[in-house]
């Protein structure tokens, strides 16, 4: 969905930001660097947490066939408006994770994304009532949006509890027993769509 500002944005590139996130000095112009040097979908940076937790999240390198397990990108992404029409925007996921559809969506179309170098460049306020705490709180809910977006996405293997790449670390937990045969046809039937190329490539 096509939200009434991407629509009326006049640049090639939107940056989405929620009431929690806060965009520190250089952000935007180092993502749109980073996402016409590379000639990327999207450019993400690394976004420090602060509140009730901290740490740092999107740590890890582009990786569509990452994102099979969790999402380890975060919603503060300068994305491509060509690109963001181009698989229709966001779209409602009932309980949240319309971020992760909407990357989910690019990389079934080739679409492929960088992540900026150096940083923090972004700050994520966590707080035990936002709505992805609130899901977390609640098992059945997660386990809902989970099969929820297993089923827009059949490639997808989510994990609970969610591995430490969803929360910025850099080594997804192994899959439960007897997942992984099934995670890794799903993946064998994506990779042949995926056309994701190379940085600077064209």
């Amino acid at each position: 969905m096509m939200t009434a500002g991407e629509v009326m944005a006049r640049t090639p590139f939107v940056l989405p930001l929620d009431a929690d996130n806060r965009l520190l000095p250089d952000c935007a112009a180092a993502c749109l660097r980073t996402a016409r040097a590379a000639g990327a979908a999207f450019a993400y940076p690394l976004i420090r947490q602060f509140g009730t937790a901290e740490g740092l999240m999107g740590e890890p390198g582009y990786d569509p066939v990452r994102l099979a397990n969790s999402n380890y990108i975060g919603a503060m992404a300068l994305v491509s408006k060509a690109a963001w029409a181009g698989v229709g925007g966001y779209d409602h996921v009932r309980g949240g994770w319309e971020d992760f559809d909407f990357w989910c969506r690019l990389a079934e179309r080739g679409l492929w994304g960088v992540r900026v170098p150096g940083g923090p460049f972004a700050e994520y306020r966590v707080h035990g009532t936002s709505m992805i705490q609130a899901a977390i709180a609640q098992p059945d809910t997660m386990r809902r949006m989970m099969d929820d977006l297993e089923r827009r996405h059949p490639w997808l293997t989510l994990i609970w509890p969610l591995p430490e790449s969803s929360r910025g670390g850099d080594t997804p937990a192994a899959p439960p027993p007897g997942k992984v045969s099934d995670a890794d046809g799903r993946l064998a039937r994506l990779l042949p769509v995926l056309d994701c190329p190379e940085p600077g490539g064209g």
